[in-house]
């Protein structure tokens, strides 16, 4: 129904239908409203997502120049529609500026197959460090330059457990991000409603190997700090992968709500850890105690910082 009103706006908006006399005549409590018209917003696909309704500052828009897959509102706003060729000088040209706009994001990574021994020595000094950093344990500012790359971070989000196409090892071995969570949304348009994946729960799986039994697993909390647009040469900001607005392309991995750090994050940014001990009490039942918590006393608190964003 919402869309059928939309593209009636549209169809009006265009010329094809009168538009109505509004406010009607007979509604006193609208006499002093201004007289609003509709605004067409069209997606890249060309889907009609909805119409908005401005105040008019000047005469009806005028659409012309259809032939060349363009709309052109008034001759000074133009719209590339879906299938037209846009020059790189355009594509420049209509980008908007982040203004260098930056936030922290907290988040939460887990981390299997260490010991607590070694979970202290992460939060003493030594911090998180990518699994490539770890196996090689030497690496140069060239090295990983060369590596903080689109492509190796896709395969990092989406082939994550596979052999690393290029070099020898798997691409968890072999990529310059480390993986952490902060929560995420999911909306199903079937049931009209939003699934919130937490990030606690999210970290404490990929900890404990979704359930498995055996040794302890932690979770360390931390900060990051993150641009508004991707920038995955710049080692010193991390890439928001949840956020659909900024990576577009499909994952099904966007649930995790992953946000990708890259090299490492030092033990300042390390607010603590917990120590959690997963067992079966009975068959297909998983339970998680946790044991120990651990505060950094090195920790430097990011709240002096403004544009903070918690995870949920």
């Amino acid at each position: 129904m919402r869309y059928d009103k939309a593209r009636q706006n549209l169809d009006r908006h265009l010329g094809y239908i009168p538009a109505p006399t509004w406010p009607p005549a007979s509604d006193p409590a609208c006499v002093t409203r201004p007289k609003l018209r509709a605004t067409p917003c069209i997606a890249d696909e060309g889907t009609l997502l909805s119409c908005m309704l401005t105040p008019p500052r000047r005469p009806a828009p005028k659409v012309f120049n259809l032939c060349r897959r363009r709309l052109v509102f008034n001759g000074d706003v133009e719209i590339p529609l879906p299938g037209a060729e846009v020059s790189g000088e355009e594509i420049s040209a209509r980008k908007p500026d982040a203004g260098g706009s930056m936030y922290v994001q907290m988040c939460i990574k887990g981390v299997s197959g260490i010991t607590t021994a070694e979970a202290d020595d992460i939060i003493n000094g030594s911090g998180l460090r990518c699994n490539w950093w770890r196996k090689q344990e030497t690496i140069t500012p060239r090295e990983y330059t060369g590596r903080l790359t689109a492509t190796e971070l896709n395969l990092h989000v989406n082939s994550y457990g596979e052999q690393h196409p290029e070099r020898k090892g798997m691409v968890r071995e072999e990529t310059p991000f480390i993986s952490m969570t902060a929560g995420a949304v999911e909306r199903s348009t079937f049931h009209k409603t939003n699934f919130f994946h937490p990030a606690h729960r999210t970290a404490l799986l990929f900890a404990s190997d979704f359930g498995r039994p055996g040794d302890h697993c932690f979770l360390f909390y931390c900060w990051v700090i993150v641009g508004l647009s991707p920038a995955v040469e710049v080692l010193q900001l991390s890439e928001e992968i949840r956020e659909l607005n900024t990576y577009r392309r499909y994952s099904a991995f966007q649930t995790e709500g992953e946000i990708a750090a890259k090299i490492e994050v030092t033990a300042p940014q390390i607010e603590k850890y917990e120590r959690y001990r997963v067992w079966r009490p009975a068959a297909r039942i998983v339970k998680f105690s946790r044991e120990d918590e651990k505060l950094n006393t090195r920790y430097v608190n990011p709240y002096s910082i403004v544009n903070i964003r918690e995870a949920f």
